[in-house]
């Protein structure tokens, strides 16, 4: 059965070859011909197997189907090439639990497989999607009948016990076919009781409309007004002169968002355009200076854009209790307020710079000035307690924050000057409380983990002027910008990075190595602190101890040492730009094509 098997497979090749076969009997190892196709059923030898010339060829050549090594008696292949499996006549597939195959592309599937027409590809019986399936289509590999008492979905093919059920996961319906609502409760498909509706989850709103129907606001059904295609209760495309809006209805508006469902009037416009409500149009809020940022207006402005505020003079500004303004920024303030430095309106006399639009706010006072927290105001600075000083303590005269380019000194409560690169509190902010060291940078700066004081870099550990000198464990210093950077991580991979302290000037290279590292020759830090066993410079094995497999793996090579590995079960793994191609698994694991570690299980 299984000889007429494979020659059924090679008939089935023949019918689209362009050369007719040849099959002498005792010739080209061929034991007994077919008088019909001209091709040999029988080859005389077990490792031989009928070709599609008439003659037998060996089930395995090396360089031929994509083997790589054929076994001793050259019946099957041990070893196929990269991305092929071997399989169960001599030759190599791309397809697993493939059985027989012919120029890489599977021909049968192993037992409890199925070979989907669709897609090559080898499927077992047992998927989930064809759980309590009788009858399976080799088309498309999807479930044809179901077992009694089960019912096939219209949508995914799979057998549920729920009736006129469309989509399924685990044999537990999610929804319904059209016309009928999934009962959670009981889990039953339930006929809709709604016009026209398509999917109802509760059988009283619906959820998707029938074609060329809407849902509306209420939940129903409704004719798709202005509308020439309606898609899942949508609609997609508008009649003649009519657009279609953003809230999908259709309306003789070209800019606008969103319209009115039964009438098409426009609602609300698109991006910088205003909606003029008294003819409806969408207008454009750049080309008249009354109009800049509104975005709904009758004679003038009644709304505007995110962000901004509606002035006494009727045009939007960035600035809330604004007087006049022109083109979106304040000139003038409301009566008995004050305009700040970066435009905002405070109640605050003497204020500079408010964040927010809040009238009461201020988060800095003019130069001489410091704001009292407790009292919202901006008070003279008559001593050197506030010379300089940004927020002053609740009820108190002790400094908070000082103004920019001043560090505010916790010991004595007195700000003092930041630039000075070779001063310790360079771009500090914050010092402790005895003000030995800083304790926060200004923005834009990091502190240092080991000295405390501010660079321009993050991670950094000591640093110079804003400079980073030395980053922290793990990350290595790019002398050519002075950023710090992590090896091991995906954004940054990059293995020069690994156990280095700090590259070359031009980056191309690791400079200084970390203590129980050396630099090889090709640039990168080799690991001399854990190795037990060593040939020449070569690291042989890693010591026992260190290996901690449930935390993280390493593996030894030529260029590292005895370093991290990215998989588990990985012993040696010798490319230095590839540490996810593993060369040696540890016992209990074997290697893969892939250069990955499999588990072997008993």
């Amino acid at each position: 059965m299984k000889e007429f098997n494979l020659f059924l497979i090679i008939f089935i090749f023949l019918k689209n070859s362009k050369s007719e076969p040849n099959c002498v009997q005792n010739q080209n190892h061929c034991q007994k011909c077919n008088p019909l196709t001209h091709l040999c059923t029988v080859c005389k030898e077990d490792n031989y197997f009928p070709d599609l010339n008439g003659g037998c060829e060996p089930k395995c050549t090396i360089g031929k189907n994509y083997c790589n090594l054929c076994n001793e008696d050259e019946s099957l292949c041990e070893s196929c090439e990269f991305g092929f499996f071997p399989d169960k006549i001599g030759g190599c597939t791309y397809v697993t639990n493939c059985e027989t195959s012919y120029k890489g592309k599977c021909l049968t599937c192993e037992k409890d497989f199925i070979l989907v027409q669709e897609t090559g590809f080898c499927k077992s019986v047992h998927s989930e999607d064809l759980k309590n399936c009788k009858t399976i289509n080799n088309a498309n590999g999807a479930c044809s009948e179901c077992n009694e008492g089960y019912f096939l979905n219209e949508g995914d093919f799979k057998c549920t016990t729920t009736e006129f059920c469309y989509e399924s996961t685990f044999g537990i319906c999610n929804s319904c076919i059209s016309g009928y609502y999934l009962d959670k409760k009981n889990d039953k498909c339930v006929e809709s009781q709604i016009e026209n509706c398509k999917q109802t989850l509760d059988g009283i709103n619906c959820d998707i409309c029938n074609v060329n129907f809407y849902l509306s606001e209420n939940k129903k059904c409704s004719d798709a007004n202005n509308c020439d295609t309606v898609e899942d209760g949508k609609c997609i495309k508008c009649i003649d002169n009519y657009n279609l809006s953003q809230n999908g209805y259709c309306t003789p508006e070209k800019n606008c968002k969103t319209a009115d469902k039964d009438t098409g009037e426009c609602t609300e416009c698109i991006s910088k355009f205003y909606l003029d409500t008294i003819n409806k149009k969408c207008k454009s809020n750049e080309e008249d200076e009354e109009f800049y940022y509104c975005t709904k207006a009758d004679i003038s402005c009644t709304q505007c854009d995110t962000g901004y505020f509606l002035g006494e003079d009727k045009k939007c500004t960035n600035t809330e209790n604004c007087a006049e303004s022109q083109n979106g920024k304040c000139l003038e303030c409301k009566k008995n307020l004050y305009y700040t430095e970066n435009g905002k309106c405070s109640s605050i006399e003497y204020c500079k710079i408010i964040e927010d639009n809040s009238a009461s706010a201020c988060d800095e006072c003019i130069d001489g000035y410091y704001l009292d927290i407790a009292k919202s105001l901006c008070l003279k600075a008559e001593n050197e307690t506030f010379f300089n000083c940004k927020r002053a303590q609740y009820f108190g005269n002790f400094c908070l924050y000082c103004k920019t380019n001043y560090y505010n000194n916790r010991s004595d409560g007195l700000c003092y000057d930041n630039t000075d690169e070779n001063d310790d509190f360079y771009r500090c902010e914050i010092t402790d409380i005895h003000a030995s060291f800083c304790n926060n940078c200004e923005k834009g700066y990091y502190l240092g983990a080991a000295d405390f004081k501010c660079s321009k870099t993050e991670f950094c550990k000591y640093s110079q002027g804003g400079k980073c000198t030395e980053c922290i464990d793990d990350y290595c210093l790019v002398a050519k910008n002075h950023t710090c950077v992590n090896g091991y991580l995906e954004e940054t991979l990059n293995k020069m990075y690994i156990a280095c302290n700090v590259t070359n000037e031009e980056g191309t290279r690791c400079a200084k190595c970390y203590d129980g590292y050396e630099l090889n020759e090709d640039g990168y830090c080799k690991d001399v602190s854990h190795c037990e066993e060593k040939e020449g410079d070569v690291c042989k094995k890693c010591k026992k101890e260190w290996i901690d497999m449930d935390v993280h793996n390493y593996c030894y090579n030529s260029i590292f040492g005895c370093i991290r590995s990215y998989q588990r079960g990985c012993l040696k793994c010798d490319d230095p730009n590839d540490l996810y191609f593993c060369t040696e698994c540890e016992p209990g694991y074997e290697l893969t094509i892939y250069g990955s570690c499999k588990e072997i299980i008993n």
